[in-house]
């Protein structure tokens, strides 16, 4: 190393005082856009008055520039600080910066000797420093990050760094640094101690752990078993942590560290309700009670009841998360309603059994069996039918946000097989898919484009011969907005909706989120119902319109103002939504 070699201390620029813009800034081949760099980190001070008040201005800028300077690599600058008398006296600063250090040398120390020359290697590489680029105090600082981050990802749970070596040659303006690493004994995962005195069974919360004991440490693996944790919303808090003290040692030098588990669990019983508005159906509410943990495996009693202008129903479910094995989770329905709707008039008792298959958070898949005894009145007449169904469904989910998306897509598609017993008799398989995009147009998706298509159709009976419940309907605030409820696609002499075998529906918005509270959205929505079993474009009905959203812990409360471009007789020229989450 050259003979003027020295030891640097690398800082971050601190947050000082406001310093007077009047202070000169001034410098021998002082580059302009360095010069109007250092004049911005001196903020407007009012002028000094006497040579004393000016005198600490120009020491407070000095002291400014040089951590400003330091920051941005150069190292050897010089800053003076200096009054020219006056009057009125005037401070200022002279400054030599130098050259910008560059990066000579890196290397990393393993004081605890347990790295392998591999793990050196993935090490060094991790930190991503280039040689013979300029070096600065806050590149070297997020490199260390990424050195004690690429060591715990490789299992060494408590690695640490002590303090780094840092070499500076004044003549050739370079840096070389080592960084001085304790990697300790890679970990392995031992024993999974959960709090004493839980309502919830051992056995209820072995299942949420991703792993086994003897399996080697990663951050990954605790953070899944965190979001498990999180995930059953049985918990007020919770949290899993590798034991300091190792409970063992493992052939090869590894350690052994057991992992302990805290939780608080949730009151047991919730009570919630909404509301929801739309100028053509009118208000709805709805209500919902849950008790958790009803057998102490994790479950959930729900139950449900909504009252609206067209709708009476109450629904009974139990959720018993986990039942065959992490992911697999059962379900249980019963329910009982009453529809009364332009379309027909519907009583309806059922009950279902489902399966739930969680692959990953972002894909999952559904198959459910359901048995439903119905009374309905339509162009048809009144019919009594019993409904034997199956289904299976599968639903893909990259979105950012689940209840107010801003970049990412998602899909779902459903299949469902039945028979009719009763009044009539007929055989018909339903498939229903959908699928939306959200694209960020402008920087932090304060302003969102989003896409949405959704299609199905129904064959294998005739249109008529379906039940209500299976045929397709359109229009509305869940459908298209600006039409009434049903009021998009087949009707009968009287202009009553039919409903249809086949779907088309089409959504696009653009979403601006004015501040973290406020927002607007213009909408185009199209929809189409057939009576072929297939969909259709040709017979596309659309409606537009704007919206406010305003957002709140649990989703944006929305406001929409549609109107039809497509009306026909007795089609209001302004339909009102008021609802809870964005419309898709």
């Amino acid at each position: 190393m050259h003979s003027r070699a020295f030891l640097i201390a690398f800082a971050l620029p601190y947050a000082a005082p406001a310093l007077a813009q009047s202070v000169d800034v001034r410098g021998v081949d002082l580059p302009a856009e360095l010069q109007e760099q250092l004049a911005a980190e001196l903020p407007k001070d009012p002028a000094p008055e006497t040579r004393f008040e000016a005198r600490r201005q120009a020491s407070r800028a000095a002291e400014r520039l040089t951590g400003y300077l330091n920051s941005r690599g150069y190292f050897q600058a010089e800053v003076r600080a200096g009054v020219d008398a006056g009057p009125p006296p005037i401070p200022f600063v002279t400054v030599d910066p130098g050259g910008v250090f560059t990066l000579a040398d890196v290397s990393i120390e393993d004081l605890d000797a347990t790295l392998s020359p591999g793990q050196m290697a993935a090490a060094r590489a991790a930190m991503d420093l280039a040689l013979g680029e300029a070096i600065t105090p806050r590149a070297v600082i997020d490199a260390e990050g990424r050195l004690v981050e690429a060591l715990v990802k490789a299992g060494f749970a408590f690695a640490r760094l002590e303090p780094r070596q840092v070499l500076g040659d004044r003549a050739a303006e370079t840096v070389s640094i080592t960084f001085r690493v304790r990697a300790g004994a890679p970990v392995i995962l031992g024993e999974v101690r959960f709090d004493q005195g839980l309502r919830m069974r051992r056995r209820a919360l072995e299942v949420l752990v991703p792993f086994e004991p003897g399996t080697p440490y990663s951050p990954e693996l605790m953070d899944t078993f965190n979001s498990r944790l999180g995930a059953t919303r049985l918990f007020s808090v919770f949290g899993a942590r590798l034991e300091d003290m190792p409970a063992a040692r493992a052939p090869g030098g590894a350690t052994v560290h057991d992992v302990q588990v805290t939780l608080v669990e949730r009151d047991r019983y919730t009570i919630s309700a909404g509301a929801s508005f739309a100028s053509n159906e009118g208000v709805g509410t709805n209500a919902e009670w849950t008790r958790r943990n009803v057998t102490r495996r994790g479950d959930t009693l729900t139950v449900r009841a909504t009252v609206a202008a067209q709708e009476r129903s109450g629904e009974v479910t139990w959720s018993y998360p986990h039942a065959f094995g992490y992911g697999w989770d059962l379900g249980l329905t019963a329910g009982a309603g009453r529809e009364e709707t332009d379309a027909f008039d519907r009583e309806n008792v059922s009950a279902a059994a489902s399966f739930d298959i969680e692959r990953t958070p972002r894909l999952g898949f559904t198959f459910a069996g359901a048995n439903e005894f119905t009374r309905e009145t339509d162009a048809v007449g009144e019919r009594d039918l019993q409904i034997v169904s199956v289904s299976g469904a599968v639903r893909i989910d990259r979105t950012d946000v689940l209840l107010d998306p801003r970049r990412g897509w998602r899909a779902d598609l459903r299949v469902e097989p039945g028979t009719l017993f009763g009044d009539d008799s007929a055989n018909y398989v339903s498939t229903v898919g959908q699928a939306s995009v959200y694209q960020p147009l402008a920087a932090e998706a304060r302003l969102v484009a989003a896409l949405r298509m959704r299609t199905g159709f129904v064959f294998g009976a005739d249109q008529l011969e379906l039940p209500t419940s299976r045929r397709f309907f359109a229009g509305g605030g869940g459908s298209a907005r600006g039409y009434a409820f049903q009021a998009i696609g087949p009707e009968d002499e009287t202009g009553q909706p039919l409903g249809g075998r086949g779907l088309t529906e089409l959504s696009t918005e653009l979403r601006w989120r004015r501040s973290n509270r406020l927002g607007f959205a213009a909408f185009l929505d199209g929809a189409a119902v057939t009576a072929r079993d297939a969909p259709s474009l040709t017979d596309m009905r659309f409606g537009a319109g704007l919206g406010v959203r305003y957002y709140t812990a649990i989703g944006p409360l929305r406001l929409d103002l549609a109107t039809p471009l497509d009306p026909r007789d007795g089609d209001d020229p302004v339909q009102v939504y008021i609802s809870i989450g964005q419309a898709f």
